[in-house]
């Protein structure tokens, strides 16, 4: 850490002859790619987007004449499917390998199969200050370089045993501990996430009493104006509590002490989510490494672990690959549009996950059965969305909602701006008419314009209870779509009925039905079941689309999202594959034979009504069976039936012509009973001695009363 690869490679390498075109440098996070480029930029005496440039999701800081760009991984893939050669580019660095991100794997790949068929001039450097080199230089065939840097020594600290108080309040002890020590170096602070910071930040007011130094925030979601304050050092100390955007790849000057929480959110995408998940998780030995070289970088400094020693034996060396463990949907997508079948991968995902994944591509239409991409999965691929909500959006332009289209996109690729959705509804559980809706899309749509309506007020925004820099993304990206999309003006409005024949092609297989009136249990079409979370609108409607969903493994998902959907308009669209079959079973609350006809959908009912098609066989069948498991003959026929089986028993047992009235003969008798009746009822009106005599015959009955009659009389009398 701290040996200058990030600034002072991609320079170098322009000196280079056979670097005589771009220079991409590949980043894990924007800031990273922001900042770096920046650094280059200044260094070299230059505006920004001259010789260095940089480019991200909705950002592009370049011109013709860039030679170095920073891009984000997720960007790199992109520029493939427009420049699949990649004409002009001469090399490929990847920097902050370690991270083992999904889409620096997939960079990696097609790269590297890229060099091996029409790119053989590509240069491909792989960087990282912790990860170990040889088996990545193998797979690349490439040799290692080494730079030890000018780190000074970091004294490593643990805690002596767990702290189980709030983050907060250990990140406040750790910082007064730390300035009592040392008042004058700067302190970085490491936490999870943006919620964490704000706690932290909170918590460290009562300090800033007694000590005097500036608290500053820092992570990805803050304007280019606010991270540059973390970057320009003034007079006074700095406390900068951060994300781990801060533990790679950007240098914060006059850091002398870490405070490291060992944990980190990191971003885990499913099949159940339109954004990817954020997760609290314990990080790796080498990030701590990573976050500890940051107090070593102008002096000798100290990093404080706020965990055991023990605590960071038990931690994995390395992050494990995201290609492991995430919804490789996109990716497959992206992979088939390329061509890309034989991809040379450092560590090939599951089949059974690339399977998935294609059997999910084909449910959407971008794949056909055999796996060719298709027309429209290569019209999905260009626009940067998860491969749902890219589906969702065609469908929308083809309907002829335009504008609006490209507003459905980002709102649902990008993170929900709804800081409390309380704070405007009121309690759920106490207020159930101001929460009940059709639609948590129809209510993020009307804050949206609500926000656009105060020109994206920042006061404004706040003041609806938003989140403005999430408000400020879904921004970008609408206007990025609509250019994408070439959308004009739309030719119908966004109805609830308009928005749900758009998201029916994409979310189709995330149909559910609540259980029961008002439950929040949902079943989903095709098996399984998912829970309706409390903070959604869409209360009462009986099927909803989830349209996203927090999944945490091992649990059921919890839909965040959802839309109501009308089951005229189910039946309309998937009238081809609806199964229409009449089902008889039998009800055990009235014990009765019940007939319906069935509308469902993989096994998703949607009508019913009571059948007029059932047939006597199988209402009898139905009864039958429901008779047997109750306990047959015995348990329908009257109070004498006991005796009187028992007699005729007897009697065939002294009278071989006699009928033997076994359980087979009684079950056959019962069936014959249930094709004269349709509940319990009247089976057991039916079921009697004198009924059974008469289907055997009365001469039957006669002998074998003669031989084991009721009573006889004894000669006393009795």
């Amino acid at each position: 850490p701290g040996a200058g690869k990030t600034t002072r490679v991609p320079p170098r390498l322009l000196r280079e002859k056979w670097c005589s075109g771009e220079l991409y440098v590949l980043e894990p996070r924007r800031m990273a790619a922001r900042s770096a480029a920046r650094r280059i930029a200044s260094e070299l005496g230059e505006e920004i987007g001259n010789t260095v440039g940089y480019e991200v999701r909705y950002e592009d800081k370049t011109s013709a004449g860039t030679k170095v760009r920073f891009l984000t991984e997720g960007l790199f893939t992109r520029k493939l499917l427009s420049n699949p050669t990649l004409t002009g580019v001469s090399t490929i660095v990847l920097d902050e390998f370690h991270e083992r991100h999904l889409q620096g794997d997939v960079a990696l790949a097609l790269a590297l199969r890229l060099q091996r068929t029409a790119r053989p001039d590509l240069r491909i450097v792989v960087m990282s200050a912790t990860l170990s080199g040889d088996s990545i230089a193998s797979h690349l065939h490439a040799t290692v370089l080494e730079s030890e840097g000018r780190s000074f020594p970091v004294e490593i600290r643990h805690l002596d045993a767990p702290d189980d108080r709030p983050l907060g309040s250990q990140v406040s002890s750790a910082v007064r501990a730390s300035l009592e020590r040392e008042p004058n170096g700067d302190i970085l602070v490491f936490v999870p996430g943006a919620a964490d910071i704000r706690a932290c930040l909170g918590s460290l007011d009562r300090l800033r009493e007694r000590f005097s130094f500036e608290c500053l925030p820092l992570h990805g979601d803050l304007t280019a104006q606010e991270q540059d304050r973390v970057f320009s050092r003034g007079n006074q100390t700095r406390v900068i509590v951060a994300t781990n955007v801060a533990e790679s790849s950007i240098t914060i000057e006059g850091i002398t002490t870490v405070i490291d929480s060992g944990l980190a959110r990191r971003a885990i995408t499913t099949s159940w989510s339109t954004t990817p998940l954020l997760r609290t998780e314990r990080i790796s030995k080498a990030s701590a490494t990573q976050r500890a070289g940051r107090a070593g970088r102008t002096k000798p400094g100290t990093a404080l672990r706020l965990y055991t020693a023990g605590d960071f034996s038990t931690r994995a060396e390395f992050e494990e690959p995201e290609i492991r463990r995430a919804d490789l949907t996109a990716l497959v997508l992206e992979l088939s549009v390329l061509g890309a079948s034989d991809v040379p991968w450092l560590d090939p995902p599951d089949p059974a996950a690339i399977d998935q994944a294609r059997n999910a591509l084909v449910r959407l239409g971008a794949l056909d059965p055999n796996g060719s991409v298709t027309a429209l999965g290569k019209a999905m691929a260009p626009l940067g969305l998860p491969p749902r909500v890219a589906r969702a959006v065609i469908e929308a332009t083809r309907l002829g909602l335009g504008e609006y289209a490209a507003t459905l996109g980002a709102l649902l690729s990008e993170r929900d701006p709804r800081l409390n959705l309380r704070a405007k509804f009121g309690s759920v559980a106490n207020n159930l008419d101001r929460a009940i809706g059709d639609s948590d899309l129809t209510e993020l749509f009307e804050v949206f314009e609500e926000a656009a309506e105060s020109r994206f007020s920042a006061s404004a925004i706040r003041a609806a209870g938003l989140d403005p820099s999430g408000v400020l993304a879904i921004e970008r990206a609408r206007e990025k779509l609509t250019h994408r999309l070439r959308a004009g003006r739309a030719t119908v409005e966004p109805t609830h009925d308009i928005l749900c024949r758009a998201l029916l092609p994409a979310f189709g297989d995330r149909l559910c039905k609540r259980v029961r009136e008002r439950s929040s249990s949902l079943a989903v079409r095709g098996g399984g079941s998912c829970e309706l979370s409390p903070e959604s609108v869409v209360q009462r409607a009986p099927f909803v689309l989830a349209i996203s969903s927090d999944q945490v493994q091992g649990r059921t998902p919890v839909v965040r999202l959802a839309h109501a959907a009308d089951v005229d308009l189910l039946i309309e669209t998937f009238a081809d594959v609806i199964d229409d079959e009449t089902r008889v079973s039998f009800d055990e609350t009235s014990e009765r034979v019940v007939a319906f006809d069935v509308l469902s959908l993989d096994g998703l009912v949607l009508e019913q009504s009571v059948s007029v098609r059932a047939s006597n066989d199988q209402r009898s069948a139905c009864l039958h069976r429901a008779a047997e498991a109750k306990g047959g003959l015995c348990a329908f026929a009257d109070e004498p039936f006991d005796e009187w089986l028992a007699r005729m028993r007897f009697a065939a047992r002294v009278d071989s012509t006699l009928p033997t009235l076994d359980s087979e003969a009684l079950s056959t008798w019962l069936a014959k009973s249930c094709d004269e009746c349709v509940s319990f009822d009247e089976l057991r009106r039916f079921c009697t001695t004198q009924h059974l005599s008469s289907v055997f015959g009365y001469e039957w009955q006669a002998r074998a009363c003669d031989l084991a009659p009721e009573r006889i009389t004894l000669l006393a009398g009795r």
